[in-house]
C-alpha cells in the first residue's frame, strides 16, 4: 500500500528513541549553546477531517536536560533555573489543532518552571508510513522560540556588559509517532 493511501486517524504515542526535543539559546551574545531533554513522554491524537479532535500533549521530565556539558547541565537543574526538584515536569496540552497553510497550528499551556502560559506554535506532520515491524509510523516537526523570563528562568550574569545567557529560546520538536 503506498504511504499516502495511510490513514493518520487516530492515537499516536512519541517514539523517545526516535525523537527529540531540543533547544538552543544565545551565549554571551556570540555563538548558540544547544541542547535536549532525553526523557519524555507524548500523545498525538489526529482526526485530520475534523480538527476539533484532534490534540497533542507531552510531558518532559527536566532532570534530563542534557547539554552535553555536565557542570552546565547541574547548573540549569539548580535553583539558578529549572529547579528541577521543586518543578520536575515540563509539559504542553493543546487546547486548540487547526490548519494553518501547508501545515498546523498548536495552540496550548506550556508549563515551565511552575509557570503555564498560552502559546501557539506551527507545526508540519509527514505522511504515515509503514514500520520495520508493520507498525505505523508519522513525523512532527516544530520550530518556536519563547522568552526563557516568561517562565520565571531569570538568572543570568553580565561578563564586560554582556548577558551570558540570551533571553530567546529556540524550541525544536522532532517527534515521531507510533499509531496505536
Amino acid at each position: 500500500m503506498p504511504f499516502f493511501q495511510l490513514d493518520p486517524t487516530g492515537t499516536w504515542t512519541v517514539d523517545v528513541a526516535h525523537s527529540e526535543i531540543g533547544f538552543a539559546v544565545r551565549h554571551l551574545g556570540a555563538g548558540k549553546t544547544r541542547g535536549k531533554f532525553t526523557d519524555f513522554t507524548g500523545v498525538v491524537t489526529a482526526d485530520p477531517k475534523n480538527l476539533a479532535k484532534s490534540s497533542v500533549s507531552f510531558t518532559v521530565q527536566a532532570k534530563s536536560i542534557d547539554t552535553a556539558n555536565e557542570a552546565r547541565d547541574k547548573h540549569l537543574r539548580s535553583g539558578d533555573f529549572f529547579d528541577v526538584e521543586k518543578f520536575p515536569t515540563l509539559s504542553f496540552t493543546s487546547t486548540k489543532i487547526e490548519k494553518a497553510g501547508a501545515g498546523y497550528k498548536a495552540t496550548g499551556k506550556l508549563t515551565i518552571h511552575g509557570v503555564t502560559k498560552v502559546i501557539s506554535f506551527p507545526f508540519t506532520v509527514s505522511n504515515p508510513v509503514k514500520g520495520m515491524q508493520k507498525e505505523t509510523r508519522a513525523g512532527v516537526e516544530a520550530r518556536f522560540t519563547i522568552n526563557r523570563k516568561d517562565y520565571g528562568l531569570v538568572w543570568n550574569a553580565l561578563v564586560e556588559g554582556t548577558q551570558v545567557v540570551g533571553e530567546q529560546v529556540e524550541i525544536s520538536l522532532d517527534l515521531e509517532g507510533v499509531k496505536k
